[in-house]
C-alpha cells in the first residue's frame, strides 16, 4: 500500500512519531505530538467475524516511532489481503498482532466512508462545532463546502 511505503520512507527521518493520512481527510487544526510505542487512531469496534481486528480504524493514523517500526515489522509477516485487502482492517490486525497500544482520536476526529447524505453533513458539521481538529471522508469540492457552511 501507498501508507506503507510512505511509512517505510519516512522511518529513517529523525521524528519522534508520524501522521498519515489518505486523500480524502482534512485537518482542521494541529495535530497532537504522538511518541513511543502508541498509535493515534479514530477506532471503529468491529461487529463482522470475517474480519481477525476486533476493531478497525480511519484516519488520521499517528504512529510514535517504535509503533511505526513495530508496524512495519508485523506488515512484513502479515500482507494486506489477511484482511480482504481492506486497509482499515489490515491496520487494526497489524496493531492488535503487534501489541501496539491504540489511543482512540473519536473525541476530536470524525470518520466516514464518504459525506453522502444530509444526516452525515449534518453529524460532521456538528462534530466541526464541537471542535473536531480532522474529519475523513471528504470526497470531493462539494462534500468540503457542505460540511464546512
Amino acid at each position: 500500500s501507498r501508507v506503507l511505503e510512505t511509512m517505510k520512507l519516512v522511518k529513517s527521518l529523525p521524528y519522534e512519531g508520524f501522521w498519515f493520512t489518505q486523500f480524502d481527510s482534512i485537518s482542521l487544526a494541529a495535530l497532537p505530538v504522538v511518541r513511543g510505542g502508541k498509535c493515534c487512531c479514530h477506532v471503529f469496534q468491529n461487529d463482522d467475524q470475517n474480519y481477525k481486528a476486533s476493531f478497525f480504524v480511519h484516519p488520521p493514523w499517528g504512529l510514535g516511532y517504535d509503533a511505526l517500526r513495530r508496524f512495519i515489522y508485523e506488515a512484513a509477516k502479515y500482507p494486506i489481503d489477511c484482511e480482504h485487502g481492506i486497509m482499515d482492517r489490515w491496520m487494526a490486525f497489524l496493531l492488535e498482532s503487534g501489541f501496539i497500544t491504540v489511543t482512540p482520536t473519536n473525541e476530536w476526529s470524525w470518520s466516514a466512508n464518504s459525506i453522502d447524505s444530509p444526516a452525515l453533513i449534518q453529524d460532521c458539521r456538528n462534530a466541526i462545532a464541537g471542535g473536531a481538529k480532522f474529519v475523513h471522508g471528504v470526497k470531493n469540492a462539494e462534500h468540503l463546502h457542505a460540511i464546512l457552511q
